[in-house]
């Protein structure tokens, strides 16, 4: 019995689960030197690398294996997991400064000439990253957050329902808004959900 892309990509999962970023992508490395008619690099085995990376806040190797991807031809193209995938990373990285790394990304996903489609958990990710980083002395990151929101209103509004608001998009920038002491903007953040039906959980 001969292993195949399967057996290397749950190999790939394994190094994910025990948040090992390193081996696995060592032996993604190990993959690509013995590839065969049976065993190729596909778009899983990079995606679950890169959301190794991503879950420890390494954004650097996160985004360097999707240039990778995007530069190389013995890889495959990214997609929409892919590039949610470093948005996560951006999210959960200590930096302050990732928010709008998060927001650029987003932007070069909506580019006309890009091949991935964007969606309702690429909006809400980085609408988180701004989130976090909103208080008293930046309402700006809280009014971006909204702004995002809004975006993706009008874009749902025009018949886009891959980029629908949920309940997670409100909420995260109804938490915006009172990280910075903004009880009213809030309120009419949450008006604003229960007016497309949307029903608040206990943590909105």
């Amino acid at each position: 019995v001969s292993p195949d892309t399967v057996s290397y990509n749950s190999v790939l999962k394994a190094w994910k689960e025990e948040d090992n970023p390193d081996k696995a992508y060592e032996f993604l490395q190990e993959m690509l030197l013995h590839q065969t008619d049976e065993v190729k690099v596909d778009v899983i085995s990079l995606n679950t690398v890169i959301l190794a990376f991503a879950k420890q806040g390494n954004y650097p190797q996160a985004e360097d294996l999707l240039r990778q991807m995007q530069d190389r031809d013995d890889l495959p193209d990214p997609d929409t997991v892919t590039f949610n995938s470093v948005l996560y990373a951006y999210c959960v990285s200590a930096d302050a400064s990732t928010a709008m790394q998060a927001e650029s990304l987003l932007k070069e996903m909506m580019t006309p000439k890009s091949n991935v489609a964007v969606d309702t958990t690429s909006f809400n990710t980085v609408i988180f990253a701004w989130s976090q980083i909103a208080d008293s002395e930046t309402p700006s990151a809280a009014r971006r957050a909204q702004e995002l929101l809004e975006h993706m209103e009008q874009l749902s509004a025009a018949g886009n329902s891959n980029v629908d608001p949920d309940v997670y998009s409100y909420t995260t920038v109804i938490q915006a808004w009172a990280r910075c002491g903004k009880a009213t903007q809030s309120q009419k953040i949450l008006n604003r959900m229960t007016a497309r039906g949307l029903v608040p959980n206990r943590f909105t």
